[in-house]
């Protein structure tokens, strides 16, 4: 009776992981035909007006003087709470301009589902840094690299502590060796809150938090050069930002690129020196050689913000500032 009773439990059980295990394969198969309609981006070719106005753009493709090119970008997320246009629409307009500037690694914001869907399924150029963190819209930050030139040695991801939503604010680091020279440095993105006017005190803490957070991950590698990039919500203008604090610590620790590379681009819209909360810092063995500022207005379709990108070599820069 005994042996009856263990192999009926067994049954039971066997039968209960083939339930599962077929659920997991629906799932899958689910989610992956999901992700193809979400990437589909069949329906929305890229406008020719958009492809004329990047080839008149000011300035013209600046010659890449440094050994490396990285590019920021917040691309605005179509996802609840945001006010995006679906991100299909915009994906060949994303896709022209990194074809147009060749960054080799990329910085993204506000990368939700859909962008995650089209980078996935369209691009052949780059490859997206823990794409199943992204893939299941756990953090819309993420990193793209050209496995051509880079090789992905080591990387993670995590959410602050303090935070409004664990998917914008978090961070995401990545550890690069270059093929050609084998240059190793270290990228992180990241997206930190926004401090609003009925809630300045509450909210500054936060960010101060963060920035100590996104400070002591810059220490765990050491003098490794490392290039910090994303949306900060803070200005280097004290006068500009309630989270002028948090750019003077960076600041402090490492080096804006606007004010230390050696040639300086920027569009007709802004100047270089216009205030933004979008920066790309450096630090350790990192010399910048170039920063521009991509202020077109034709680019305004694709986010409310514009990109940005430096040119920079690894190796004989000072450390910080």
């Amino acid at each position: 009776m005994a042996r009856k009773t263990k192999k009926s439990v067994r049954r039971r059980l066997a039968r209960a992981l083939c339930v599962l295990l077929c659920l997991a394969i629906v799932t899958a198969a689910g989610l992956r035909t999901a992700l193809r309609k979400l990437g589909d981006c069949s329906a929305y070719p890229l406008a020719p007006e958009f492809a004329a106005a990047l080839q008149t753009a000011r300035p013209t493709v600046p010659e890449n003087t440094g050994g490396l090119r990285l590019m920021n970008y917040n691309v605005l997320s179509d996802g609840k709470g945001f006010t995006g246009t679906d991100a299909r629409s915009r994906y060949r307009a994303l896709e022209a301009v990194l074809a147009f500037y060749h960054p080799d690694v990329v910085t993204l914001q506000e990368m939700s589902l859909r962008w995650y869907a089209c980078l996935t399924q369209n691009s052949e150029t780059y490859e997206l840094v823990r794409p199943f963190d992204t893939g299941i819209h756990l953090r819309t930050n993420g990193i793209l690299y050209t496995p051509a030139k880079l090789r992905l040695l080591e990387s993670g991801a995590a959410p602050y502590v303090e935070h409004d939503d664990a998917r914008l604010r978090c961070m995401v680091w990545a550890e690069f060796e270059e093929k050609a020279g084998g240059a190793r440095f270290w990228v992180v993105t990241t997206h930190f809150n926004l401090i609003h006017a009925e809630s300045e005190a509450a909210d500054a803490a936060v960010v101060s938090a963060q920035t100590t957070e996104l400070l002591s991950r810059i220490e765990s590698f050491g003098d490794a050069p490392v290039l910090v990039a994303g949306d900060f919500n803070a200005h280097e203008d004290p006068n500009n930002s309630r989270a002028y604090f948090a750019y003077e610590r960076l600041a402090a620790r490492l080096q804006d690129v606007r004010f230390h590379a050696q040639t300086l681009f920027f569009g007709a819209e802004r100047t270089i020196y216009y205030s933004s909360s979008d920066h790309i810092f450096t630090g350790g063995e990192i010399r910048p050689v170039t920063f521009a500022l991509l202020s077109h207005r034709f680019l305004l379709g694709l986010s409310d913000h514009y990109p940005i990108f430096t040119d920079f070599v690894v190796g004989n820069a000072p450390k910080g500032n």
